[in-house]
C-alpha cells in the first residue's frame, strides 16, 4: 500500500510515498511547522497533518490532494508562503534529532526526495484549485496542544493526548 499527494488540477505527477515513508514525511514537517506555526491557520495545518497518523487512522489511506487543505483564498499567498517555508526547514533537517532515530543512509535521501516533490506540488498550487466547500464539517474546537517529548502538534483522534502524537505513535 502507498499514500498519495497530489495535485488533480495540474499536470504534475503524484507524491507516491511508502507507509513508512508518509510518516517519516508527516513527521519531519510536524517538527518544523509546529515550531513556525504562529496563527490559527498555520497551527489548525499542523494539526491537520497529525491527524493523518496511520497508527490510528490506517496504513495507506492518509494520502490527500492539496485542495482538501482549508485555504482562504485571501490569505492564500501567505498560506501558501509558510507551507513551503516550513517544507524548506524540514529540508534543513530541524529537529530531526527528536524523531528518536536517525534515518538511515539509504532512507534519508527518499525523505529529502519526498520534501523536495511535496515543494514542488505547493509551489504549482494557485488559489483558482481552491474549492468552494462547507468547511462546517471541520470546525471544532482545537487546543493545540503539543506532546511535551516532541513539541509537535497533537491531533485529537484518540481520547487519551498521551496517544495523539504522530511521532511518539510511530516509536
Amino acid at each position: 500500500m502507498a499514500n498519495y499527494v497530489s495535485l488533480e488540477r495540474s499536470k504534475l505527477s503524484d507524491l507516491q510515498m511508502s507507509n513508512g515513508g508518509t510518516t517519516v514525511f508527516l513527521s519531519v514537517l510536524l517538527l518544523a511547522g509546529s515550531d513556525l506555526a504562529s496563527n490559527d491557520w498555520q497551527k489548525t495545518l499542523m494539526v491537520w497533518f497529525a491527524e493523518k497518523d496511520q497508527s490510528v487512522i490506517g496504513l495507506g489511506i492518509v494520502g490527500f490532494d492539496l485542495a482538501q487543505i482549508k485555504w482562504d483564498a485571501a490569505a492564500f499567498l501567505e498560506q501558501q508562503s509558510f507551507l513551503i517555508e516550513v517544507i524548506d526547514l524540514a529540508l534543513e533537517r530541524h529537529c530531526w534529532e527528536h524523531l528518536g532515530y536517525e534515518p538511515g543512509p539509504d532512507q534519508e535521501p527518499w525523505a529529502m526526495n519526498y520534501l523536495r516533490q511535496f515543494r514542488i506540488l505547493v509551489a504549482a498550487f494557485r488559489p483558482e484549485f481552491i474549492e468552494a466547500r462547507d468547511w462546517n464539517f471541520y470546525v471544532r474546537e482545537i487546543n493545540f496542544q503539543k506532546c511535551s517529548k516532541h513539541l509537535v502538534y497533537l491531533h485529537s483522534l484518540n481520547h487519551d493526548p498521551r496517544d495523539c502524537c504522530l511521532i511518539c505513535n510511530d516509536s
